[in-house]
């Protein structure tokens, strides 16, 4: 159950310290990565994407509430949170800064293998936007 939770906890030091290179190299080269209406295949389609969350909600964070696991495999309940305090590209162009805080859960389940995750498929509602805070 070891090797898939550490390889997760690995992840979210790595993005909560910014460093989307060493997220990356989490992710096998092939890695499919799927969230409602979103799909990325590799690191070169998913770096732009983290970029963007990072750059409109600078203060982005996310705390594992549960999770059940073992070697291959991790599913697990987040809450995360930040203020959209830069601008946030949309297939409709760009939301400008609104100040507003966002706080959602979303449940995700991981594949791993040979030390990298294989795939990363999300799940969650629409966020919760609490307005400028």
């Amino acid at each position: 159950m070891a090797a898939a939770k550490e390889l997760l906890d690995s992840w979210w030091e790595a993005f909560d310290s910014r460093e989307i290179d060493r997220c990356l190299e989490l992710l096998s080269p092939d890695c499919e990565w799927v969230l409602p209406g979103q799909r990325f295949r590799g690191r070169d389609q998913l770096r732009p994407f983290i970029e963007n969350y990072l750059t409109a909600f600078p203060d982005f964070h996310s705390e594992i509430l549960h999770w059940v696991g073992s070697d291959d495999a991790v599913a697990l309940e987040v809450e995360s949170t930040g203020t959209q305090t830069g601008p946030l590209a949309t297939p409709n162009g760009a939301l400008p800064a609104t100040g507003a805080q966002v706080v959602f859960r979303a449940c995700y389940y991981i594949h791993v293998d040979r030390g990298q995750f294989t795939s990363w498929h999300g799940y969650f509602d629409h966020p919760a936007w609490t307005g400028p805070t």
